[in-house]
């Protein structure tokens, strides 16, 4: 049996696996700044928006691309606006082109 932990987990991402029709168009922008901060929690990646767009539209996003693979968090703690998120590199093509970019300048 799973620990109700990560049932919890499981079951709160569940939620943000359906792609609302803006992601489209602020997926890479999230992505790409996740990048350049390298870690930091849900809130302040979403409050990092604040400037462009609403942080309550920005967090659904962030917990997508959690819920699908392209971003990591510890699930064995609860996931929620606190949940520290770096980059999956092994989910995410967009670092793979970035780190190829970064090479090629240095």
């Amino acid at each position: 049996m799973l620990p109700n932990l990560l049932i919890r987990n499981i079951s709160f991402l569940k939620n943000f696996l359906k792609e609302r029709a803006y992601y489209s168009s602020w997926k890479e922008r999230v992505i790409y700044r996740l990048i350049c901060l390298e870690s930091c929690t849900v809130d302040e990646l979403a409050y990092s928006f604040e400037d462009e767009f609403h942080p309550l539209l920005v967090k659904p996003l962030i917990f997508h691309l959690i819920a699908i693979g392209n971003f990591h968090t510890e699930v064995n703690q609860t996931v929620g606006s606190e949940s520290m998120i770096t980059i999956n590199s092994l989910m995410n093509p967009l670092l793979i082109h970035e780190n190829r970019v970064m090479s090629d300048v240095h």
